[in-house]
């Protein structure tokens, strides 16, 4: 099996470890929306925010970890040392967090108000340690290279989801949604824990504060990146909470969850990739294989954006009732940046093979300051828009600098080309926003199968490349 062909399984299986959860929430979009109001669902995004933000200060970004260390460890022995700890870390941290949430109660009681972020404290503990536990059990089974067990955990926590949701939220509103994601992943961690066979890398004498010390070490400088992550895409929750309602929060999570389909291809080929960058860095060849895989991506980046940003507004009508129906305008522009984000994220994948963490955070803390300057900026005056228009410019600012400072381990190519999709992107983009007529199809439409005829041969070419067995 060649280097392409590995990438390539890699991608599959991360395909169903993470596409699956993250598209249930697309699929159920119908259904939450019909269940949930405008206001309800954009409290349900806040939460979803809000504990994001949270799980990387409380556990300190360790899952990261789980699955670099283990994977470059000598013997089983190491491994087992750091997942002993890790697990022993989750559990102290989690106990810390709960004390810290009733400090907070405690001292903010009488000033909080209806703050989503106050009013479901418990309910946002509660997702925060159980997704964690999750996603280090995911990481841990990643870093063992058994990416089958990733791959069905992923459909596992989907399915979970589904059926839950069905079951709770109709009765129990915001409370069911939250009941059902806890319990969901908590499934999804002992289905991943059982399947990896856990116990045999888990024992009380094997925590060592080193293997902790090794673990923190790769993931604390990961936090402040975590950090200018939300900057970018949680500041503005609250933000929009207090300016613009909750019932615009739920309207963006909506335009926000149709334009993560992009997302959830990013962190597919990102997560992919970065298994297969760890392992051929260093090679001869890197160069040509890291253009020749990134020019696949990006292509399919813009394709896929395209396709959504043409049908946008369709697929917001079929997914939700007409109270959401507004989403479809901000789609196109959370798109395009969801795309300059997964271009990032592949750039990412040089900083882990070159163990340089550090530049995440410099890309991100650049995006973060491009994201509150444009939110500040463009919210007050353009209201929806600007807070999508402020997301795409911060992941395009990160681009350039993930661009610029990964250049220094890699020669980028094919520059020319990726100019050429932007420019359709954008010629798409204003004729979906400029003809309001079935006219507008034909126009798009005729852009985008010009588009595949052009890269016809490159893709003809990969798919030749992949499935040639010859390493």
């Amino acid at each position: 099996m060649n280097k392409y062909q590995t990438v390539a399984l890699n991608t599959i299986y991360i395909l169903f470890g993470t596409v699956g959860s993250k598209l249930i929430f697309f699929f159920l979009l119908p259904l939450y929306t019909r269940w949930l109001g405008t206001e309800e669902y954009g409290a349900t995004d806040a939460i979803t925010v809000y504990t994001s933000v949270l799980s990387s200060i409380v556990f300190l970004n360790i899952a990261d970890a789980i699955f670099v260390c283990p994977k470059l460890a000598p013997s089983i022995g190491s491994r087992r040392a750091y997942f002993s700890s890790g697990l022993c870390f989750i559990a102290m941290m989690a106990v810390v967090g709960g004390g810290l949430f009733w400090l907070w109660d405690s001292f903010t009681r009488h000033h909080a108000g209806d703050m989503v972020l106050y009013k479901y404290k418990w309910e946002i503990w509660g997702v925060m340690v159980s997704g964690y536990l999750q996603s280090f059990m995911q990481g841990f089974a990643r870093s063992l290279d058994q990416l089958k067990v990733y791959s069905i955990a992923g459909v596992v926590l989907a399915g979970c989801v589904a059926a839950l949701s069905i079951l709770l939220v109709p009765r129990w509103g915001i409370f069911g949604y939250v009941y059902a994601l806890i319990l969901a992943q908590l499934v999804t961690a002992a289905y991943t824990a059982q399947a990896v066979r856990a116990s045999r890398f888990f024992s009380m004498e094997e925590i060592r504060g080193k293997a902790l010390k090794d673990l923190l070490a790769y993931s604390i400088p990961l936090i402040p990146n975590s950090m200018m992550w939300w900057l970018i895409n949680g500041f503005n929750r609250p933000l929009m909470e207090q300016q613009l309602g909750l019932a615009s929060i739920g309207i963006y999570a909506v335009a926000s969850r149709v334009s993560g389909v992009i997302n959830s291809l990013s962190s597919v080929f990102g997560l992919a990739w970065g298994n297969s960058a760890l392992s051929e860095y260093g090679k001869e060849g890197f160069d040509r294989f890291f253009n020749n895989y990134m020019k696949m991506v990006v292509t399919l980046y813009f394709l896929s954006c395209m396709c959504l940003v043409i049908f946008a507004r369709d697929i917001v009508r079929l997914f939700t009732t007409p109270a959401y129906y507004e989403a479809s305008d901000y789609i196109p522009l959370l798109a395009l940046g969801l795309i300059f984000s997964g271009i990032s994220i592949t750039i990412g994948g040089v900083f882990s093979a070159v163990k340089k963490s550090k530049y995440f955070f410099y890309a991100s803390l650049w995006g973060g300051t491009a994201s509150i300057a444009s939110l500040l900026l463009l919210m007050p005056c353009f209201g929806l828009y600007g807070v999508a228009a402020s997301l795409a410019i911060s992941f395009f600012v990160i681009l350039v600098v993930r661009w610029y400072l990964a250049s220094r381990y890699v020669r980028f190519e094919h520059i020319p080309f990726y100019l050429f999709l932007i420019g359709a992107f954008f010629v798409i983009y204003a004729n979906t926003v400029f003809v309001d007529s079935y006219l507008k199809y034909v126009v798009d439409l005729a852009v985008f199968g010009w588009i595949v005829l052009t890269v016809r041969d490159d893709l003809n070419k990969f798919v030749v490349v992949l499935f040639n067995r010859e390493s």
